[in-house]
C-alpha cells in the first residue's frame, strides 16, 4: 500500500531533486531542521525506495523515480535501506 510523504519528507525530496546528491547537514541547513530528524526521514525515505544512502552521510533520489511524479505526488513502497556510518 502507498505511503503518503509527511512535510518534511516532500522537502527533502524536492531539495534532493533539485541538487542530485546531498549531505544529511546540507538538508538540515536547507530546511532548518536537526540532523538527527533529517536522518530519521530520510532512512524512511530510502525504506519507501524513494532515495538511496550513497555512504557518508550523502543521499539521492533512487531511479525508481523516473519523473518528477514523487516530488509533485509523493508516494512509496517498501524497500530495504543499508546505513554506513
Amino acid at each position: 500500500m502507498p505511503q503518503e510523504q509527511t512535510d518534511l519528507q516532500i522537502e527533502i525530496l524536492r531539495l534532493l531533486d533539485e541538487q542530485q546528491t546531498l549531505k544529511i547537514r546540507d538538508l538540515a541547513d536547507a530546511i532548518d531542521e536537526s540532523a538527527v530528524s533529517i536522518d530519521i526521514e530520510c532512512y524512511n525515505l530510502c525504506e519507501q525506495d524513494l532515495i538511496q544512502h550513497l555512504g557518508k552521510g550523502r543521499y539521492q533520489l533512487t531511479d525508481h523515480r523516473n519523473d518528477n511524479s514523487v516530488v509533485a505526488n509523493p508516494r512509496g513502497s517498501a524497500d530495504d535501506c543499508d546505513k554506513e556510518y
